[in-house]
């Protein structure tokens, strides 16, 4: 090897040591760090406020299912499942009525008055969620405080005798109309629960599920209330959380969405539909520029003066051409009065009567069958004087 080549070598091998250690003296100088970043709510999350709790059951392994409302209110599960509604104006009467029935025989109903209390309570919400409470002999309370909802802590005893639970509840919605043996839940005279035996099954009604949610359930006690109060009295029950969210139509969707398309839209429509009326007539083909036949327009002028009762102009000129014909046969000047003699020899060249004749000559016919007739007369004079017989 050559002192150049060698030389070329060690430089090369220089570098790369070079690089090494400077690549290794920063990785021991640095330290990994762990940084978390608030990305919010899923998108699942946003559209299911009960998906923590859901989760949450199922790893305490509770047997937990989803359905919505309408659909599982139908086909009721069997006694000894718990329903949980979530918004009490979503239940019908008929739909009450098979509830009375199903809890009777041993299910277990837990009933939101709403889940958001924060939300706006139209009064049509609140008639509709009063009567659906008056159907169990309970009260609906509203409060109108215009500083807004507040937040009231309730320490909830436990039943092993730990410590109580603190859950909190929105003073806007309590209840009223708790029977003597009912299980209630209250602070300073404000019930958020009432508990109920109602045949072999029970009932429980809340003020609000605002514990519940995503937002809500990993704050205080809430998570272990939840599982509390929806744990099925016997094993292999199952928890039913009914879905009441409506499902809005395509034309609310695609306002929410689109509103200036839509509003585009229908002022196009209404422009193209009055401009369908712009048109005094029918549409009519094109006239072609080909020449008519000259049949077309005599016929054309012929029934234009029929319908104007022009009559006598059409028969004119048939009855001067014919007494012009037969005059000059007869050597006779047009102005002489020699009507009677012409009606005489045209009546004994046609061999009709010399009535006809006249009729032919002077009468003003006043219907199309009488126009027709004199109309052949007028024609026959003509044919009589060019034939041999005219003469």
């Amino acid at each position: 090897m050559s002192a150049e080549r060698r030389l070329l070598v060690l430089a090369v091998t220089g570098v790369l040591l070079s690089l090494l250690v400077a690549v290794a003296g920063v990785f021991t100088r640095l330290e990994p760090q762990t940084i978390e970043i608030e990305l919010g709510p899923s998108d699942s999350a946003r559209r299911d406020p009960l998906l923590a709790a859901e989760r949450f059951l199922a790893r305490l392994e509770l047997p937990v299912a989803r359905d919505h409302a309408g659909a599982r209110l139908r086909r009721l599960p069997p006694p000894g499942d718990t329903l949980l509604v979530t918004e009490a104006r979503a239940l019908s009467h008929e739909q009450l009525a098979a509830l009375d029935d199903w809890i009777q025989a041993g299910g277990r109903l837990v009933l939101m008055v709403t889940r958001d209390p924060a939300a706006p309570i139209t009064a049509a919400d609140h008639t509709h969620s009063a009567a659906v409470l008056a159907h169990f002999d309970l009260d609906l309370h509203i409060n109108p405080s215009p500083r807004g909802a507040v937040n009231v802590l309730v320490n909830i005893p436990d039943p092993a005798g730990s410590a109580p639970l603190r859950v909190t509840w929105s003073d806007r919605i309590t209840l009223g109309g708790a029977r003597a043996t009912d299980r209630v839940l209250e602070q300073d005279e404000r019930l958020f629960l009432i508990e109920r035996e109602q045949g072999e099954g029970t009932l429980t009604v809340l003020a609000d599920g605002h514990f519940m949610t995503n937002t809500a359930i990993g704050e205080l006690d809430h998570a272990l209330f939840t599982a509390r109060l929806l744990a099925p009295a016997q094993a292999g029950r199952v928890i039913w959380l009914l879905d009441t969210r409506e499902t809005p139509t395509l034309g609310r969707l695609l306002w929410s969405a689109a509103p200036l398309a839509l509003i585009s839209g229908a002022l196009c429509l209404l422009v193209w539909v009055w401009s369908l009326g712009g048109r005094l007539g029918p549409l009519q083909e094109v006239p072609s520029r080909d020449r008519h036949d000259l049949m077309e327009h005599l016929e054309a002028s012929a029934d234009f003066l029929w319908r104007h009762r022009a009559i006598e102009a059409l028969l004119a000129p048939t009855r001067r051409r014919v007494r012009a014909c037969w005059r000059e046969r007869s050597r006779a000047p047009s102005s002489s009065p020699d009507e009677p003699h012409l009606a005489r020899r045209l009546a004994e060249t046609l061999h009709v009567p010399e009535e006809e004749i006249v009729q032919a000559l002077q009468d003003h016919p006043t219907d199309p069958g009488a126009f027709v007739r004199v109309s052949t007369r007028l024609h026959d004079m003509l044919e009589a004087r060019r034939s041999p017989r005219g003469h």
